[in-house]
């Protein structure tokens, strides 16, 4: 998944600039409303049941076995989304284009919602190419996806002025195309066929995930559903801006995981392969941080180059997002739990992460506004990065460089609150913020040369 994920968040980097000029900062809000339902819908009506075609085929022996798995899943995720996204499309009729409190037109209703049903039975056929080691083909026919996207966005949104709408016409177009190829890749493995019992099997696995997978969704998009719920559209669309500015971050954490993923799930019993996690986040964590600072210093004068200044508000956010995708991904880190296979320790604790997000963001977007719900989600990523850690190591020991990695975090942390608290007008604040990350850096590379007394977590 680590290129289609790389790609996505290239889209969203390479078109924010364009989007930008025709676009109000609500229409930003809204997209990622609209965005935010469907992700929360497609775990519910698939049941995660991609996640049991990538555990569960490499087990099939014989290529009948693997076809009843592949068209049982397939064939459902078909059903169960088609009638989702009818029912969507049929409310939105009913209410005449009012839902969730939001107007929206019923043809954008209609194409979000076949975006959606397309995006679900593509994610079940890139599962199914994992799942065979074919990841190959998945990255070539996401990129030829990724081109269509950007050329059908840029020119609805840019050329016929089509806002939001087109938006979504953009990701409809790349995503069919997409659909298509992985459809006719795997033609030979899918039948018209559902068998319950191998249905049933892969549900028995998959639904504890779901679970786990809806609460770690919650704390990670709280912030977002309360800002627009308390807020309103406007603080909404900046954390959307947010996302997608720091979404750059996205291809440092797909980087890593490129590497991760094998050391944790093919080669974690080998000898010396905690070791490498280790260093690997060591090495994760000193360049998150010179990020953060990097945000924190950089992102006014990249985002007012890149935005009008209608959106230049959101450049305070970016710094803070940045570190709760970071948190986010350096649970990877920690998969003593997932190898030990305890999945209900694994849900408890998004549950968890769930329930000190909610409140924590209540009360914090009442005192600092969209700044407060940021802040939440930040705390939230590492409370529930340390709850990851702390019970797993008891399955599975990653020894990480606990002085190195307090001092450097403690310092990126005392800098970008110094940063982001400058005033506008102090001239020498600008030198400071450019200047700040290249001491970052020094730092990190004088760590890498100093050896501190190594605790084990």
């Amino acid at each position: 998944m680590t290129g289609v994920n790389v790609l996505t968040q290239a889209a969203a980097l390479i078109t924010f600039p364009i989007y930008a000029r025709y676009l109000q900062v609500e229409d930003f809000g809204l997209l990622d409303y609209i965005v935010l339902v469907g992700v929360f819908a497609g775990v519910v009506s698939s049941v995660e049941s991609h996640q049991a075609l990538i555990r569960l085929l490499p087990d099939q022996e014989t290529p009948r076995e693997k076809k009843r798995l592949i068209s049982s899943v397939i064939w459902f995720n078909v059903t169960l989304s088609g009638i989702a996204a009818i029912a969507a499309v049929c409310w939105a009729k009913h209410t005449e284009g009012r839902i969730f409190g939001l107007e929206v037109s019923f043809q954008m209703v209609v194409v979000a919602a076949v975006n959606w049903f397309i995006s679900q039975i593509k994610q079940q056929l890139i599962a199914i190419h994992r799942a065979l080691l074919e990841m190959s083909s998945v990255a070539r026919i996401s990129f030829f996806g990724f081109i269509v996207q950007i050329s059908v966005g840029l020119t609805a949104v840019a050329g016929l002025n089509l806002g939001v709408f087109g938006v979504f016409l953009a990701l409809l177009c790349g995503n069919s195309i997409q659909l298509v190829f992985l459809a006719w890749n795997k033609r030979s493995c899918i039948q018209v066929t559902l068998v319950p019992s191998v249905l049933i099997q892969a549900i028995r696995f998959s639904a504890p995930l779901a679970i786990s997978s809806l609460a770690g969704l919650g704390w990670i998009y709280t912030d977002r559903y309360i800002a627009k719920e308390v807020l309103g559209l406007h603080e909404m669309g900046l954390l959307g801006v947010g996302y997608r500015f720091a979404g750059v971050i996205g291809l440092l954490t797909s980087a890593v995981s490129m590497v991760l993923s094998p050391l944790i799930y093919t080669c974690h019993e080998e000898r010396g392969s905690a070791k490498k996690i280790a260093d690997l986040f060591g090495g994760y964590v000193a360049l998150g941080s010179v990020a953060v600072v990097g945000f924190a210093g950089y992102s006014p004068l990249i985002l007012g180059l890149m935005a009008p200044q209608s959106y230049l508000s959101a450049a305070s956010l970016f710094p803070i997002i940045c570190g709760t995708l970071l948190g986010t991904a350096a649970c990877s880190f920690f998969p003593g739990l997932i190898l030990a296979q305890k999945t209900k320790q694994y849900a408890a604790i998004q549950i968890l992460g769930l329930a000190v997000n909610v409140p924590l963001s209540l009360f914090a977007i009442n005192i600092t506004g969209v700044e407060g719900v940021c802040l939440a989600s930040l705390f939230t990523s590492i409370f529930v990065c340390l709850c990851l850690a702390l019970t797993g190591h008891r399955y599975y020991l990653v020894p990480v460089d606990l002085p190195k990695i307090t001092i450097v975090l403690s310092v990126a942390l005392v800098i970008s609150v110094f940063l982001l608290n400058i005033p506008e007008t102090q001239p020498w604040g600008s030198w400071v913020g450019l200047a700040a990350p290249w001491g970052m850096v020094l730092l990190v590379f004088i760590l890498r040369l100093i050896p501190l007394p190594a605790h084990s977590h």
